[in-house]
């Protein structure tokens, strides 16, 4: 048996395989096809391929080889006289059936030969009865790198989409173990499935040429009927279309140009051709621009051959769009995933999808739990998404296969990129070139003696052959599945550049920041190394020397020349140097200089507040008020004082006015704030929001009983993340509880989220959290940090792990001693 790819020439090996045989045998061959409408098309494919290579072996062709399909075989196999010297079977996973088996037996001395793309069975039925050995040809990625097969776009049906719902719903099995063709029309042949079928093909298909494969008849020509009324020309083929009939119109879809350009304009052109499974195998028309995948399957035979019908190349196709409305990606992977075919050739694995895993990625979905739950429209729940880009398919495939050796004049070995650039120079007696970028050297040198691998794309050195990991839109190579080197072109990793799983558990759609580097979320990672910061700017390097700086917790890169930073640095710096002045002179000179017993228990206004029952105030004349405090310890009452003007007490504190007209400070029960020092001001007033308004030798001010700071005005009340602040020109003075509210800090020292707010370098405060946290460890992508409740460092500290991104609410959780 012959493994080769759909489209990648199986029947020009079958001919050239025939042509040897007639040549060197007396004995005649049998193609034996799985379907009567693919005999005339191999008939005809033979025919030409043999007589481009012997235009005089059309003489006895048809004599000595026949084109037979196995219906007709198994009808007429007692009619037939001969006997085959070679039995050559067209799709020969279909070989196992009883059909075949039969033709087999009765022809025992016969050589069989088979080919197919897909040599697997739904039952994990191997092909060793049959066949003696399997031998497979280039894997799909690498008939694509070598430009044999047509790069492609892939777009599925969300995982939690109402299409991916009702396929991990199906539950009953026909008899060759796939899905229940009943239950899949009862559930998929519904208007809103085909309003969602045909919104697809034209928001991203539009006046391209394609192919549908439906569940049943009726579900194509439902199909093709919505297309039509909705502008997109369509037709179905079924078996129960004509011969004759069925022959025009593929001659008219094949007719029809490639669509890209949008020429569909000609009565006879024919866009989508919509059928079961008429052209799953065989069917060749290689200027077909996309296939949308309309049936689900649980067949990877199947699902091969479908999407293969669009993946061959043709002259000024660039891609094929292959549009999966039924999340068959969610169950086999990507067509051009390798497989494991000898283990299913001989019946080891099936060929069977992995519904299962469908089923839990789908249940595991945030949106079906409860509380996230949210009101989807149709539209909405089934808006594609790209799974793949011809472009990244392009750059994955150059990094896959898009080395080679090269040969010093001494007879030593290198290897380049494809383009002739060097990638290793010619120092090493023998390497031994990997798919993906992977070698092994060979050399006296010590590092190659003892690290021997490398991966060519990053440059990093191994003990043992790295394994290769996908996460998201980056690649990984690894010895020992800890530690993970991510995969871009560059010679400035090391070793110690490596990132673990822990670094990966979010996701990283954002970029990977990691060590000194960030790899922005792109089809062609590219690597920047961390050059410097100015608070939540960043400053990187490409290996070309230009710069970029990036926002924290944003994706995007920007330019900047090196002078525009290092202007904008200067600045920052001496802002920076300026402020820690002024806050170290603010501790000297900003806090309020005298005893303040100040309460505020009950509230921030003046009017929380009332006058205490143990005093007194009588009047001696219109200008004299005296005062009186009870004395609870000797049971009397004593004088407290004689002023012109007094004011209601608040927050612990009154203010009264002397004989000199000053204004002076008292407790509540008029008693002196200090007995050392009883300041005299030219005016005095409490105010609402818990502050002094002072007049002192003629210079005003403001005093906040909270904290003692004084301000020239009243601050600016603001709120950054929950936690709010006094705003004095660039300080910014925390309004929390859990932080002395003395200390000024800068916006750019300021970073507030969802219930979480980061202040200074080390602080974190969170929503209902009744302390504040200590930043002891910050990783490099600033959004994992090692916290604890503690300023000081303590052998034995509790200590907790916090995730933040600014999208998502914050994580934490305690960490094990």
């Amino acid at each position: 048996m012959v493994q080769m790819p759909t489209g990648t020439g199986k029947t020009y090996l079958l001919a050239a395989y025939v042509y040897d045989w007639v040549k060197r045998n007396e004995s005649i061959v049998w193609i034996v096809a799985h379907r009567r409408e693919l005999i005339q098309q191999i008939k005809d494919s033979v025919e030409q391929i043999m007589e481009s290579m012997d235009e005089h072996i059309s003489e006895n062709l048809s004599d000595k080889v026949k084109v037979v399909s196995i219906q007709w075989l198994s009808q007429n196999n007692s009619a037939v006289k001969e006997s085959p010297g070679l039995i050559v079977i067209d799709e020969a996973h279909h070989a196992v059936a009883k059909t075949y088996t039969t033709v087999i037996r009765d022809y025992p001395k016969a050589k069989i030969l088979g080919v197919t793309a897909t040599p697997c069975r739904l039952t994990k039925h191997g092909f060793t009865d049959i066949f003696d050995i399997l031998l497979q040809s280039w894997t799909t990625n690498r008939f694509i790198a070598e430009e044999r097969l047509s790069l492609y776009d892939y777009m599925s049906v969300k995982i939690d989409s109402e299409e991916q719902k009702n396929i991990c719903s199906l539950k009953k099995r026909g008899s060759d173990g796939d899905f229940s063709i009943r239950e899949m029309s009862e559930k998929l042949d519904v208007r809103p499935s085909l309003q969602r079928l045909c919104n697809t093909v034209l928001k991203y298909a539009a006046n391209k040429k394609g192919i549908v494969y439906a569940i049943d008849i009726d579900h194509a020509e439902h199909i093709a009927e919505f297309y039509s009324q909705h502008g997109i020309k369509s037709i179905v083929i079924s078996s129960k279309t004509p011969d004759a009939e069925r022959k025009q119109l593929l001659k008219r879809f094949k007719d029809t140009d490639s669509c890209a350009s949008g020429n569909i304009k000609s009565f006879d052109d024919i866009q989508v051709l919509v059928n079961v499974d008429l052209f799953s195998e065989g069917f060749d028309c290689p200027d077909v621009e996309f296939i949308q995948l309309a049936r689900p399957t649980l067949s990877l035979a199947k699902y091969l051959q479908q999407v293969g019908r669009g993946m061959r190349v043709f002259e000024g196709k660039k891609y094929c769009l292959i549009l999966d409305n039924v999340g068959l990606f969610h169950i086999f992977g990507l067509p051009s995933d390798d497989r494991d075919w000898q283990a299913m050739f001989e019946g080891k694995i099936s060929g069977k999808g992995n519904l299962k895993q469908a089923e839990e990625d789908f249940l595991e979905m945030p949106s079906l739990n409860a509380s996230l739950q949210q009101d989807f429209s149709p539209d909405e729940r089934t808006e594609m998404v790209s799974v793949m880009t011809h472009d990244g398919q392009r750059h994955d495939l150059d990094a896959a296969h898009g080395y080679k050796l090269i040969m010093g004049a001494d007879g030593s070995v290198g290897v380049s990129d494809k383009g002739g650039k060097e990638i290793l120079p010619c120092i090493y007696r023998k390497i031994e070139l990997k798919l993906h970028g992977i070698a092994k050297l060979y050399s006296r040198r010590k590092i190659d003696r003892e690290r021997p691998w490398i991966d060519l794309r990053n440059g990093i050195r191994f003990v043992l052959q790295p394994k290769l990991l996908k996460f998201e839109f980056l690649q990984f190579s690894t010895a020992d599945g800890v530690n993970l080197y991510p995969r871009v072109q560059t010679r400035v990793m090391d070793e110690n550049s490596f990132v673990t799983e822990a670094a990966l558990v979010h996701g990283i759609s954002d970029g990977l920041r990691f060590r000194n580097f960030y790899i922005p979320n792109n089809e062609m990672p590219k690597l920047f190394v961390f050059k410097e910061k100015m608070d939540n700017i960043s400053l990187f390097e490409d290996e070309s020397g230009k710069l970029f700086f990036k926002q924290k917790w944003k994706a995007e890169l920007h330019p900047i020349l090196l002078e525009e930073w290092i202007n904008e640095k200067k600045r920052w710096t001496d802002m920076v140097e300026d402020f820690e002045h002024r806050v170290k002179e603010c501790q000297k000179t900003r806090l309020f200089r005298y005893p303040l017993p100040v309460e505020l228990d009950c509230g921030c206004n003046l009017s929380d507040y009332e006058e205490p029952l143990d005093i007194r105030i009588t009047r001696k004349d219109k200008k004299v008020y005296n005062t009186f405090c009870r004395d609870i310890r000797l049971g009397r009452w004593k004088s407290t004082g004689s002023y012109t003007e007094i004011f209601r007490q608040a927050y612990g504190i009154r203010v009264v006015r002397n004989w000199e007209g000053k204004y002076l400070l008292r407790t509540r029960f008029f008693e002196k704030l200090s007995r050392q020092e009883d300041p005299k001001y030219d005016y005095a007033e409490l105010l609402d929001d818990a502050y002094l308004h002072l007049i002192e030798d003629g210079k005003e001010y403001y005093v906040d009983l909270g904290s003692k700071v004084c301000f020239n005005q009243i601050p600016e009340l603001i709120q950054i993340g929950f936690v709010k602040f006094q705003k004095d020109n660039d300080m910014y003075f925390p309004l929390d509880y859990r932080l002395s509210r003395c200390i000024p800090y800068r916006r750019g020292e300021i970073v507030g989220g969802n219930d979480i707010c980061f202040i200074g370098k080390h602080i974190v405060l969170l929503k209902n959290h009744q302390s504040a946290y200590y930043i002891r460890q910050r990783y490099s992508d600033d959004k994992r940090f090692i916290i604890c409740k503690n300023k000081d460092a303590f052998i034995g500290e509790t200590q907790y792990e916090l995730f933040y991104d600014n999208k998502t609410p914050y994580e934490i959780r305690q960490m094990k001693h």
